[in-house]
């Protein structure tokens, strides 16, 4: 009985004082404030749980578990302040004296002149070969730069600092924006056993997501579901990476100098303009939020943008939520940063909606397919309840539509991610017109009570194997983000990246017709 009273006051003490922690240490939000025509609020703050003298390490790791689950549940970012994790009290050691101590030279720096903004490119993505799009008669892409600009280079550690600090006394135009982005080990293999050490609680476990990463993957290892990823980030003035959202948790340490994160919540996802699925930019936002006023015309959603402010200097821990868009500047001449990214149940649940089986047959020919693919659509839009209420949507919503919701989605679709990538193909085209007909033939077409009924028990089967991983996403926008990166794929599945564009403007039109 004493040993059962132990074990429960054992759990339960470090769970007391990390509740007592964010009663009487927490900073709520700031003031609203107005960054580049956005208004943004002040990210909270929290302080460390920090060790006491002669607390056991074992009731410190346990409290610190506690404090990290409390904060990750939340699905909110967070400063936390005076963190005792990478040696965040010796501050003073992570100068650039102390870093060319430990690394002797880097890899593929990017170095890019005159623009500071930093596009991270994929180009095994399907859209990559956009110049496929030359055949339309407006020609391809109008406004997103086909390939990154930047180039990547090798430095010695002190060619490198050196650099930085020179091209820093140059104007923006003239300007070469440096950073450095890689793993940690390149800090030695002593160091990085130590930061691998240190960094330990700042996985983030669930049980659920732990069953679905042991049915994709029958041998799963530790590291497999973790998938801890500690990476060293060194810039110079200026350098941004522009808006994106990542599928893991983030845990982002200030180590030198200071960086500002401008953040947006994941259901702010069709105001931010994504880049579609497929494009080799994907995941991160067609416009430039730092020129709002810029992109409004052709944007207009952008006006609706509201998120929040980070701004970290040296000894700060961000905590970033999976799908949270983050603008990260480097605000002092050079930065030091590192992050910890594990995988997380929203990554899951992502990897294992897109290995579901989908209600097609292969040997259906394309017409057929994206009939069916609407009427999937329409039924999963109607069982997932995601929020489509839109400035842009309310009159598809009323209209006599034989696929309302359908129309509305894809409506949202061609205007957020392709119209201002790909432009407006005109509606004589050819490959507009054959899908236009396609659709209108979908609307206006008699089925069967026998087909309908098949139909119908593909579609229970689908959303039967979806439903359950749509359930484990924790909001509106994670959801309507992961649906959305879907649909993309099975209309790719049905006509190939190469026709996604046209078939998706095709929808936007034709869908509103009765």
């Amino acid at each position: 009985f004493v040993w059962c009273i132990m074990k429960v006051v054992h759990f339960l003490f470090p769970v007391g004082l990390v509740l007592l922690y964010f009663l009487c240490r927490y900073s709520g939000e700031s003031e609203t404030e107005n960054w580049n025509g956005i208004d943004v609020f002040g990210v909270r703050k929290v302080e460390w749980p920090a060790c006491g003298d002669g607390e056991h390490r074992s009731v410190c790791d346990q409290r610190e578990k506690v404090f990290l689950q409390v904060i990750t549940e939340e699905r909110e970012p967070v400063i936390i302040t005076n963190c005792e994790a990478l040696e965040a009290k010796k501050l003073s050691t992570w100068n650039v004296e102390w870093i060319s101590e430990h690394i002797h030279s880097l890899h593929q720096v990017r170095v890019q002149r005159a623009k500071k903004g930093f596009l991270y490119y994929n180009k095994e993505r399907g859209l990559e070969n956009i110049q496929l799009y030359g055949q339309f008669p407006n020609g391809s892409v109008p406004t997103i730069p086909l390939r990154p600009e930047f180039m990547e280079k090798s430095y010695s550690i002190g060619q490198f600092f050196s650099d930085m600090n020179e091209e820093n006394k140059k104007p923006a135009k003239d300007k070469n924006f440096m950073y450095f982005s890689g793993h940690a080990s390149y800090l030695g293999s002593q160091m990085y056993s130590r930061i691998e050490k240190e960094t330990s609680n700042f996985v983030v476990e669930s049980s659920q997501a732990y069953e679905i990463a042991s049915e994709l993957n029958e041998n799963l290892t530790t590291e497999d579901f973790t998938g801890k990823h500690v990476n060293l980030w060194i810039g110079n003035m200026g350098v941004t990476a522009i808006a994106h959202y990542d599928t893991s948790h983030n845990f982002f340490f200030q180590m030198y100098g200071n960086k500002e994160f401008v953040l947006f919540p994941p259901e702010q996802h069709w105001n931010v303009y994504l880049h579609s699925f497929f494009h080799p930019y994907y995941r991160r936002t067609q416009v430039d939020i730092e020129d709002i006023q810029g992109c409004i015309d052709r944007a207009p959603l952008l006006e609706r943008l509201e998120g929040k402010i980070a701004r970290l200097e040296a000894g700060d821990l961000l905590y970033l939520p999976p799908y949270w868009f983050h603008h990260v500047e480097s605000g002092s001449n050079i930065t030091v940063s590192m992050n910890v990214w594990s995988n997380s149940q929203e990554y899951w649940a992502n990897e294992a909606l897109f290995a579901a089986p989908i209600p097609f047959e292969s040997d259906w020919d394309v017409p057929h397919t994206l009939c069916i693919a609407i009427e999937y659509v329409e039924y999963l839009l109607n069982r997932l309840e995601l929020n489509l209420d839109d400035t842009m949507t309310h009159n598809t919503l009323n209209s006599t539509s034989r696929f309302p919701l359908s129309a509305s989605f894809f409506r949202l679709l061609f205007h957020s991610r392709f119209e201002n990538t790909f432009g407006s193909i005109p509606e004589a085209h050819e490959i507009l017109k054959y899908y236009g007909d396609c659709i209108l033939q979908c609307m206006t077409k008699e089925i069967s009570k026998e087909s309908r009924q098949s139909t119908l028990e593909r579609f229970q089967r689908g959303h039967a194997s979806v439903s359950r991983f749509f359930d484990l996403l924790p909001s509106q926008g994670v959801k309507t983000i992961n649906f959305t990166n879907y649909v993309e794929s099975l209309l790719v599945m049905i006509v190939g990246p190469e026709h996604l564009h046209p078939v998706v403007q095709s929808l936007a039109l034709h869908l509103l017709e009765s």
